[in-house]
């Protein structure tokens, strides 16, 4: 039997920083979805939450802060 991926938002401000770390998360195993944080990417969160979030808090901490909040 195949092993489940498990899927991971990635919220990162910096593009070249988010597929760096995308492709850090795709290596160990995960499915990544990455993109910025908008109305329908929140909603989206909601509807078909991920397995994890994850937030990237090197640029722009209070955002990614507030966005850990929410």
């Amino acid at each position: 039997m195949a092993k489940k991926r498990h899927t991971v938002r990635l919220i990162c401000w910096k593009e070249d920083r988010a597929s760096e770390l995308a492709a850090e998360l795709a290596g160990a195993g995960f499915t990544v979805d990455a993109g910025t944080i908008d109305g329908p990417a929140v909603r989206a969160l909601g509807q078909s939450p991920p397995d994890a979030v994850v937030i990237d808090l090197g640029r722009l901490p209070a955002q990614g802060r507030d966005v850990g909040v929410m």
